[in-house]
């Protein structure tokens, strides 16, 4: 069963954001600068954890994770502005 995750993050130096970067668009899509949404099984998550865990600097950096749960996203996530194509598919891990 996979889930759908905000994930945003606020990495300090240029570098260690370019790695996060990297590392998201493998597992989600770009909602806005720093925020991806990612549909993750429970092994997905622990993997994108430890990738970002060994890159962030625990003192500076910050990443936030939020579970909104199973599908049914028409419900759960309203755009204003500019719509983003939110879809349901795996995680492309690279």
């Amino acid at each position: 069963m996979r889930n759908l995750y905000i994930v945003a993050y606020d990495i300090t130096d240029p570098q260690r954001w370019k790695k996060i970067y990297k590392i998201m668009r493998g597992y989600g899509t770009r909602i806005q600068y720093s925020v991806f949404y990612c549909y993750l099984s429970d092994k997905e998550k622990v993997l994108l954890i430890m990738e970002i865990d060994d890159i962030i600097d625990h003192k500076k950096d910050s990443i936030i994770i939020i579970k909104l749960g199973e599908s049914d996203l028409d419900k759960k996530v309203e755009f204003i502005g500019e719509n983003v194509d939110i879809k349901d598919h795996e995680a492309i891990i690279v």
